[in-house]
């Protein structure tokens, strides 16, 4: 069980984060990026489902280097497996394949 989290947005530029209540990284505030799932072919059998994702830290309230910390990747992995988990259960998962449209947005 991951530790307890909040899901927060900023008051003026909504943008969406996490942040961790208890524990030794309590009051650290972050959003994940590029989360990746590898597509697997035969789900019921696997084992485990390895996911890879890069977070970038908002707010450290701490006095540790949370850039390379290997603990606090486990923490914040634990949570983002939590809300997937709950997501797919309740069939709220939205997936958008980036690796067929390679090409940049309009910048305008």
């Amino acid at each position: 069980m991951a530790c307890k989290y909040s899901f927060i947005e900023h008051r003026e530029t909504g943008e969406k984060a996490f942040m961790v209540d208890e524990g030794k990284f309590k009051g650290v505030i972050y959003a994940y990026e590029n989360i990746s799932v590898p597509k697997i072919e035969d789900l019921d059998s696997a084992e485990e489902v390895p996911v890879s994702f890069r977070y970038n830290i908002l707010k450290n309230t701490t006095d540790w280097d949370l850039d390379d910390s290997d603990e606090f990747s486990r923490v914040i992995g634990d949570i983002m497996m939590e809300v997937l988990a709950e997501a797919l259960t309740d069939d709220r998962v939205d997936y958008e394949n980036r690796n067929d449209n390679t090409e940049q947005p309009d910048s305008q």
